[in-house]
């Protein structure tokens, strides 16, 4: 049904500004193409489902993991219950690289980007 993302979705809290991936602003046209590859991967189906479906929310740009994987964090909702949890995996360079489930015990910010594009499902990304 659509992809939204959550307002600071690409805000780096130690920089206050937007996260750069390989000296770049990782903004809403490198988002979708990460978004358009990672239906592409292994677990990317189930990406696309809660696109279709439903709504698939971003709620984190880039970012590192304990693990100091570079990833985005997707959730699968219905209204503002979250029922699914996406990590994609990204390269140095902001090309998803896999797709994996995250925990869906986080929210990201109640608000959307009020300046986000509006994407309908996965074919408009």
């Amino acid at each position: 049904m659509t992809v939204t993302f959550a307002k600071d979705w690409n805000y780096d809290r130690d920089t206050k500004a937007a996260v750069k991936v390989n000296g770049v602003t990782f903004g809403y046209a490198q988002a979708r193409i990460a978004l358009r590859q990672a239906l592409t991967k292994v677990g990317g189906s189930g990406l696309q489902a809660w696109m279709d479906n439903h709504v698939a929310r971003v709620i984190n740009g880039p970012h590192r993991s304990t693990s100091n994987e570079l990833h985005m964090t997707v959730l699968g909702m219905k209204g503002k219950v979250v029922l699914a949890g996406f990590h994609i995996k990204l390269t140095p360079q902001g090309n998803a690289s896999a797709v994996s489930p995250a925990p869906t015990t986080k929210t990201g910010h109640a608000l959307d980007a009020m300046d986000a594009p509006s994407i309908a499902n996965s074919a408009a990304l």
